[in-house]
């Protein structure tokens, strides 16, 4: 008897040890839960990928470093249906989507999966509701919370895209050609789903062309002037989006020399300054940086784009906005800013533009 209870108290401890393994514990600051979903995620959720062939998928996407389609930092993944020799239905993206707490999760608390499949891309059919979904692990398997997470505003017929580098996905808008043709995407945000903590919620799109999307922090731009060699194009966005919001508390800004001395923090300044007083050599301003910089995607045209005013920096645009690649999109980014920061101005402008061409 003597014997049997070491062996018997062995193999209790090899049972506990195997359950536990089971359900990892997995940290979610770093590859390992994003490496879980890849080999575990079901095929149905996963663009059809077998199981079987997770392997060799994981070993593609990791031959090189300048390969940015699987993206622990940012805890993305981006596949094309046609990427190599893996058997997919459909392009996929995957983003994990953490909650607040911080180092070793539990199941219960591990990220949500949003994954979207584009399937009708493939064949021209119309856009079902089943390729877009929010998954989560608990209690060593997968549920389904979708209905729980993503907002019923949103159509689930809509291209969807998990931004990279922001807690958020945009939706594109299907424009139909025809009955019994293919669906083409209009490249046209519609809006901005903004994570917060446990869901998505509808949000109007801030047009700031940056990452930095969410509501306006003071204290932020307050800590960032104090030390503006440590990410000038934060700091830039920043002052900017205090100018969208009228915020006067950082008027002091105007003055500081150090920061007046970069150029594209001084066209920033010169944005708030007209945004909060309209003072109109502050459009001067901005208006000789544009004919100095010239056409293309360039600061100044951007940071005009913000601008509450139709005269010299209509004249400014039609004169150096345009052209193709990187110009082109500057030209682009700089209406939809107008339109979306001033919808009646932008109205009236768009009409008083067409009666002068008619």
């Amino acid at each position: 008897m003597q014997k049997v209870f070491p062996t018997c108290f062995a193999v209790l401890i090899a049972v506990k040890l195997c359950l536990f393994s089971s359900t990892p514990r997995l940290k979610a600051d770093d590859g390992q839960f994003l490496n879980f979903v890849i080999y575990n995620l079901p095929p149905e959720y996963f663009a059809d990928i077998p199981l079987e062939e997770r392997s060799s998928f994981l070993r593609i996407l990791s031959k090189s470093p300048k390969d940015k389609r699987l993206d622990y930092q940012n805890k993305y993944l981006h596949w094309y249906s046609d990427g190599g020799s893996i058997s997919a239905s459909s392009q996929l993206r995957v983003k994990l989507f953490p909650r607040k707490l911080t180092g070793y999760y539990r199941d219960a608390n591990l990220p949500y999966v949003f994954v979207h499949m584009p399937k009708p891309f493939a064949d021209g059919s119309v856009p079902a509701d089943d390729q877009s979904f929010v998954l989560e692990w608990k209690k060593g398997k997968w549920e389904d919370v979708t209905e729980k997470i993503l907002p019923k505003s949103l159509d689930r017929k809509l291209h969807l895209r998990p931004e990279r580098q922001f807690f958020g996905i945009r939706a594109y808008e299907y424009d139909v050609i025809g009955l019994g043709k293919p669906y083409k995407i209009r490249e046209k945000e519609k809006s901005l789903y903004v994570w917060q903590d446990y869901r998505f919620r509808e949000k109007r799109l801030l047009p700031l062309n940056s990452r930095y999307e969410a509501p306006f922090d003071p204290a932020k731009l307050t800590k960032m002037a104090l030390a503006p060699e440590e990410d000038q194009r934060e700091l830039t966005e920043m002052i900017i989006h205090a100018g969208i919001v009228k915020d006067e508390r950082f008027r002091y800004l105007l003055a500081s020399k150090e920061l007046n001395a970069v150029p594209v923090l001084a066209m920033a300044l010169a944005f708030y300054r007209h945004a909060i007083d309209q003072e109109e050599t502050a459009v001067d301003f901005i208006v000789r940086k544009v004919a100095k910089e010239g056409r293309g995607d360039t600061n100044s045209l951007w940071i005009m784009s913000y601008f509450d005013e139709w005269d010299k920096t209509i004249e400014a645009y039609d004169k150096y906005s345009g052209g193709d690649g990187a110009a082109g999109e500057a030209s682009y980014v700089w209406m939809v800013t107008r339109k979306a920061l001033y919808p009646e101005k932008f109205r009236e402008w768009k009409a008083e533009r067409k009666k002068e061409k008619d």
